[in-house]
């Protein structure tokens, strides 16, 4: 096997890793969001792009179970700053 063979084997073991962890940085970065919110000031224009942004999360919240889960992750992220 050449190193060219392992880097590729490498690559795709990494993919899965990549594929489950993005999301999850994801939808954790709410937290943070909603508290630079709170300590800059509430810019309309910041506003609006971090409500684009944020649209699907926003959507879980509002439309299944996850409501109190997300809601008590922003209220310890904001009791942490």
């Amino acid at each position: 096997m050449d190193s060219r063979t392992r880097r590729s084997r490498g690559g795709l073991a990494v993919a899965p890793v990549i594929v489950l962890l993005l999301p999850m940085i994801y939808v954790l970065s709410i937290g943070p969001a909603v508290c630079l919110r709170e300590a800059t000031g509430r810019n309309r224009r910041l506003e609006e792009a971090a409500g684009a942004f944020y649209s699907p999360v926003i959507f879980l919240h509002q439309t299944t179970p996850l409501r109190e889960p997300i809601e008590a992750y922003v209220e310890f992220r904001e009791e942490r700053l």
